[in-house]
């Protein structure tokens, strides 16, 4: 798709992987609505959607040009004629394209790695402590030492398969579109949106295995049957009726925190996080499904990365935390620091060994 020079400065550009289904589609669908009412009306929003197979892509692409016509149908009723102007703003590809730059990456794709559940764990813990063992579970079996199909790579050159899928793959990726992604002087730089889950806990990470090939838990996500998949459905239910704002069930719902970020001004970002610090941003709700984007909590950093810092009091964050998590101090957040600059140089190690492999 070629732009003019002036299509050029209008056009947002989103770039989404995994976007056929879950969170990744819902995630489309709520750029879309939320484009044609938040940005101004000049700008054109870009989609651009990733998947793993082509059926799969123009499947996808279908799926949002209906949701599309829905949106725009819901308008019309409002202000007849104005389906006309909005269909204008929005454009949706999956295919190669010639870009100008990309403003938001958003690194959705990923897999599970799960083989099952400890059954007995899992009925007991639910049983004495819904809420926390549903928001927390520790009940999943994951498969350990799993690595990605390479054909006939060597054994010391085999890469974790989930490490791969959820983390090294997309960085791979955005150190690739880094060119696309940088602002000029008179532009805001891009923005790199990394889709992660609640239960990232600091103690299953070890450094001597970035790539999680003696864990057990490489990630949290699972597929399920479909009868189990409803009962996980009203078990998180029950969770946010019990107090838990980590549970938004629906995927649009959960699609929040990742939209907010990309079409926010950026200014506004950038005074937010200069007055309460970094932060790790997540999708909540209320009992009654009310959403709102939260500051979650990462071990050894806090909420913000700031010693006596406090959570989000309307959400009653604090008291649905992780029971094992320890408030941040100066020592631990050093310490989180030098972890940080340690896994970056293996991370830029790896990337530099791979791209000569992948290119030679």
């Amino acid at each position: 798709m070629d732009y003019t020079s002036d299509e050029q400065q209008s056009v947002y550009t989103v770039l989404v992987t995994g976007a056929n289904s879950g969170l990744g589609f819902s995630t489309c669908c709520r750029l879309i609505d939320e484009f044609l009412h938040l940005r101004p009306q000049t700008q054109t929003l870009h989609l651009i959607i990733t998947t793993r197979s082509s059926s799969k892509n123009k499947d996808t692409q279908t799926r949002l040009s209906a949701h599309l016509q829905k949106t725009l149908q819901k308008a019309e009723k409002s202000t007849p004629g104005i389906s006309q102007v909005l269909a204008t703003r929005i454009r949706i590809s999956g295919e190669r394209v010639d870009l100008y730059r990309i403003h938001v990456l958003i690194c959705n794709a990923g897999i599970g790695g799960w083989k099952g559940l400890n059954w007995p764990s899992a009925i007991w813990s639910m049983l004495t402590d819904w809420k926390h063992s549903c928001t927390y579970p520790t009940y999943k079996l994951g498969f350990v030492g799993s690595v990605a199909p390479q054909g006939s790579e060597e054994k010391e050159q085999q890469l974790g398969e989930v490490f791969t899928a959820n983390v090294f793959g997309h960085y791979l990726l955005v150190h690739a579109l880094a060119p696309l992604m940088k602002g000029s002087n008179s532009q805001e730089p891009g923005r790199v949106i990394w889709i992660s889950s609640i239960e990232a806990y600091s103690h299953a990470f070890n450094p001597e295995d970035l790539q999680a090939l003696t864990s057990d838990a490489a990630y949290d996500i699972a597929d399920l049957p479909l009868v189990l998949w409803y009962a996980m459905l009203l078990a998180q239910y029950i969770a946010r009726w019990l107090g838990s704002p980590w549970h938004p069930v629906s995927s649009y719902l959960g699609a929040v925190s990742s939209v907010w970020l990309s079409l926010t001004p950026f200014s506004s970002l950038s005074n937010q996080e200069t007055n309460e610090g970094k932060a790790k941003w997540a999708s909540s709700t209320d009992v009654f499904g009310n959403e709102r984007v939260v500051r979650t909590e990462v071990g050894g950093w806090g909420w913000g990365g700031k010693v006596g810092e406090k959570a989000d009091g309307k959400m009653r964050l604090s008291a649905n935390r992780w029971r094992g998590q320890e408030d941040v101090t100066k020592e631990s957040r050093e310490e989180f620091e030098v972890l940080g600059q340690r896994v970056w140089r293996e991370m830029e190690e790896l990337r530099v060994t791979w791209d000569k492999r992948l290119q030679g």
